[in-house]
């Protein structure tokens, strides 16, 4: 899970740093840039990854640059959030990167890194704080460490 917005009681393993990128429609001017600055994209329409924690923190990284973002749409699909990019009706930020830059129904995406992102977004092994870490556990988190050093 990603670390932000952890109930109470819940603790987390750092396993992964995930960093955030923006998502663009293939063709888009910006892609020239090999990263972009959120300053750049203010004014342009953006599309808003809208579920509890990933919300928080893509607005945060707008507000701690002392921008508002231009949402023209929100979804709490990441699928739907990739298919309206990949048919030009906005950018996006995202952290999670599926192996595919093409979108479910054909349309290609380019992603570029996002200049100096203010907030760190940690991906962990999250239990209550009285769980008992057993062998299984432990060889459970060795296995997701192992994946994610090789950017599964």
């Amino acid at each position: 899970m990603y670390e932000t917005g952890l109930p109470n009681g819940l603790i987390s393993t750092p396993v992964k740093e995930g960093h955030p990128y923006i998502i663009l429609p293939d063709g888009h001017p910006m892609l020239r840039h090999q990263s972009i600055d959120l300053r750049d994209m203010v004014e342009e329409p953006f599309v808003l990854m809208d579920t509890p924690p990933g919300r928080e923190y893509f607005l945060g990284l707008f507000k701690d640059a002392g921008l508002n973002p231009n949402i023209v749409f929100r979804s709490p699909s990441f699928e739907v959030v990739r298919g309206l990019v990949g048919r030009g009706v906005g950018y996006s930020i995202l952290i999670t990167r599926p192996r595919s830059n093409w979108t479910y129904d054909g349309w290609p995406l380019e992603c570029r890194p996002l200049k100096s992102p203010t907030r760190r977004s940690f991906v962990g092994i999250v239990r209550t704080q009285s769980s008992h870490v057993s062998r299984l556990h432990q060889r459970f988190d060795d296995l997701c460490r192992e994946m994610f050093a090789h950017g599964e």
